[in-house]
């Protein structure tokens, strides 16, 4: 070969490699600038939550320093795809390779702009990162379409397809794969091939150190919404969905030996003696549950302060006993009722009405009455099969079950359902020819998004959530209307109310998803049947939402045996706790303080125990959770 040949192939292999490395450098940068895009769209979006958070911008300046690495991650584990494509292309130089780079590319935009605007899109319910528990609804698109505003899902749907078109032209325009790639130098096509791939698992890994990048990589706020807009919402969905692949399998929340775990959850449910306060002034009442929906304990003005929200709530209280420290075991009205009908807690990952096969292993307070001579019924102004909550309903062997389309097409409707005044009207029709005694379940709707009730502008304050505060005022107002209209019937002075929330919600108090402040929802007994010495009254001590069959059953007079997960609140040896499950975590309280702990990130969200007491309530709540889960697996 002549001296002016090899010199021409070695310009051509400069000029080659040249283009190469620019646009792997390119290409990098496109992405990280792709991502940062939705960080931004986030922010603008949800600027009231970084106000009422008092967030400030120094703050937010913050997040591209935290985010790049978790980004660079993600990018690195598709880049690989696309270095193997250029690979091949150095041997093979033909145009199709360019065009596979090109489809690819634009396949991972639309991916990645689905799942980030699919984020922004259930961030303002659920506060939470993308998981799999949201994918879960998508089985229901109805559900996700309905629970927010026609202008809302256009707005979104919009934008997400704009952004598509306009991050597809930008990598068109300028970061596309060069058109033609042809290196014949052997030697320094090695030193690529081995040089690129360290590059890539570099960036995978978040470098050489020992552990590898983890999710908390990103965290650098004691403020959530930071942290949550700093973890690139596609690694963290994937990283969520491995989890749960691996769950199957292996019970992702073990700490102990499954023989200690179990002892330590025999050991906190301990009492000292089997006894009971009677607060019934009979044994055989009807029973009414009021599942309010989404309601969290900063409506309520005996625990919040706040007296313009739930007046009606607050009048109610006078007649019955109000629960003043109870929490939620889950956040979705699904995990609410496998609470309150089973009494088992809520499952991380997933939910119980996911698994019809599971319905028969868990115990069912509406089986137990209905075999005890109670007549019983459900009643919901929207659609039942959301959540697949229709089939745990009806394998918990209602007599009777009403749902939207059991009401009358002149009903006046929102987009989910009827109002919740014409559910409780409803309700007092079919109570009127009842069999007594009877157990009636009323879920109402109204304080669930898009929040279409009549009364949208009731209040009218300075405050965030307004519209969900608005539809808490209404179902109150129709709360307080119901009792009236049952003081009319001849069944109320035997009738036992019980009012409960099924999850919490984010309030005006803006209290993060990570905190038992979230999770207080109200609970109230009430009633004739309420002896005159405890109407009224206070529950103060820490309960839970599972804790209501065992409770109820034991004022019924009945065996409550097999709710082993539920405690007898009215028994003065009861032990003092409450769980809650976070997708990936455990919240644990009790009289001697609380934790609320992350296992994949082995980070602790609340810590305040006392010294002497920390192990046992850090073992008590890590026993609890890798019990439930346990459990539920092997049903």
């Amino acid at each position: 070969m002549s001296e002016k040949s090899v010199r021409l192939l070695l310009q051509n292999y400069n000029f080659y490699m040249k283009r190469i490395l620019v646009f792997i450098f390119k290409y990098f940068i496109y992405w990280l600038l792709f991502f940062t895009s939705f960080r931004i769209l986030f922010l603008i979006i949800y600027r009231n939550i970084l106000s009422t958070n008092h967030v400030q911008w120094k703050e937010v300046l913050e997040i591209p320093w935290h985010s790049t690495s978790l980004d660079l991650s993600l990018i690195g584990y598709f880049s690989s795809i696309i270095f193997v494509i250029m690979l091949v292309n150095l041997f093979i130089n033909r145009p199709l390779f360019r065009k596979i780079i090109d489809s690819l590319t634009y396949l991972f935009i639309t991916l990645f702009s689905t799942v980030s605007m699919g984020e922004i899109g259930i961030y303002d319910e659920w506060r939470t990162k993308l998981n799999f528990k949201a994918l879960v609804y998508l089985k229901q698109p109805s559900e996700v379409f309905n629970s927010i505003s026609l202008w809302q899902f256009l707005f979104l749907f919009i934008l997400w397809f704009g952004i598509i078109a306009f991050w597809i032209f930008i990598y068109r325009k300028y970061f596309r794969y060069p058109q033609k790639i042809e290196i014949n130098t052997g030697w320094k096509k090695t030193l690529f091939i081995g040089i690129c791939p360290v590059f890539i698992f570099y960036f995978i890994r978040g470098g050489f150190q020992e552990i590898p990048i983890q999710q908390s990589d990103a965290w650098f706020s004691k403020k959530m919404i930071l942290n949550d807009v700093s973890v690139n919402p596609s690694w963290s969905l994937a990283f969520n969905l491995m989890n749960m692949k691996n769950s199957t399998g292996e019970n992702p929340f073990r700490t102990f030996d499954d023989n200690y775990a179990q002892q330590m959850v025999k050991e906190m449910h301990f009492i000292e003696k089997d006894t009971t306060i009677s607060i019934l002034t009979t044994h055989k009442p009807n029973i009414v549950i009021i599942l309010l929906e989404s309601w969290p304990a900063t409506v309520i003005e005996s625990i919040s302060g706040d007296d313009y929200i739930t007046p009606n709530f607050h009048e109610l209280e006078k007649e019955g006993i109000l629960f003043t420290n109870l929490y939620a075991s889950g956040n979705r009205s699904q995990q609410g009722m496998a609470a309150i009908f089973a009494g088992f807690p809520s499952i991380p990952v997933t939910t119980l009405t996911d698994y019809p096969e599971k319905y028969s292993k868990v115990p069912s307070l509406p089986k137990i009455l209905n075999q005890h001579g109670w007549h019983s019924s459900f009643l919901f102004g929207g659609q039942l099969r959301y959540g697949n909550i229709k089939s745990y309903v009806m394998a918990n062997e209602f007599h009777e079950i009403l749902e939207g389309e059991d009401f009358p097409n002149s009903v006046p409707k929102g987009r989910l359902g009827v109002h919740d005044e014409y559910l409780f009207q409803r309700s007092i029709e079919e109570l009127k020819t009842e069999k007594e005694p009877f157990f009636s379940v009323l879920f109402t709707l109204s304080s669930h998004s898009p929040y279409d009730q009549p009364l949208q502008n009731a209040i009218r304050k300075d405050i965030s959530e307004l519209p969900f505060i608005n539809s808490v005022h209404y179902t109150d107002k129709t709360l307080g209307n119901y009792i009236k209209w049952a003081k009319n019937q001849k069944w109320y002075n035997n009738t036992l109310f019980i009012i409960v929330a099924d999850h919490s919600h984010v309030s005006h108090h803006n209290h993060p998803l990570q905190t038992f402040e979230y999770h207080q929802i109200p609970m109230l007994f009430m009633g004739h049947v309420i002896k005159p010495e405890f109407r009224g009254t206070k529950y103060d001590k820490v309960a839970s939402q599972t804790d209501l069959p065992t409770t109820l059953l034991k004022q019924l007079n009945l065996n409550s045996d097999e709710f082993s997960w539920s405690k007898n609140l009215f028994n003065p040896y009861t032990p003092e706790f409450a769980y809650f499950e976070l997708n990936e975590g455990v919240g644990w309280k009790s009289s001697e303080g609380i934790f609320v702990y992350n296992f994949t990130q082995d980070h602790y969200y609340q810590k305040e125990l006392d010294s002497i007491h920390a192990e046992k309530n850090i073992i008590f709540g890590k026993s609890y959770i890798q019990e439930v889960y346990r459990q539920f697996m092997n049903f």
